[in-house]
């Protein structure tokens, strides 16, 4: 889909990449509310709700890069902090984010990898944007 970097500064539109990525995932939704009246019928009706924005990102585990030392310390501290997905068309998404989930694998004959969930929190700086 594209490429992450994280803005370890905080604010300063200085982003740098996430060492050893691999592959990265969106999700997007929104919740489903029940809008449903007598009129509808036997036919339920609903309308979106609070939106809600992830994505996940694998990548080679690189113990001593100073992104993987940042991600590391932004989950044990459960601190949020800004990031955003770059497209191959050049297109931003940018946001401030959590690490809801942050698992290692390390199979044997293969890399060492992380697989790290990134959470939105409000609303999105950009939104699939030209930088």
């Amino acid at each position: 889909l594209g490429r992450a970097e994280l803005d370890p500064v905080g604010a300063a539109d200085v982003f740098t990449a996430i060492a050893g990525q691999r592959d990265l995932n969106i999700a997007m939704s929104a919740e489903s509310i029940d809008a449903s009246d007598k009129d509808s019928g036997e036919w339920a009706s609903s309308i979106p709700g609070d939106k809600q924005l992830s994505f996940e990102l694998e990548a080679r585990r690189v113990y001593d890069d100073a992104s993987y030392l940042f991600l590391v310390d932004k989950f044990k501290n459960s601190t949020p902090f800004r990031a955003e997905v770059i497209d191959p068309e050049g297109k931003v998404l940018r946001s401030t984010f959590t690490i809801t989930d942050f698992p290692h694998a390390a199979p044997k004959g293969e890399l060492a990898t992380v697989n790290i969930t990134f959470a939105n929190q409000g609303t999105p700086e950009r939104f699939w944007e030209n930088p």
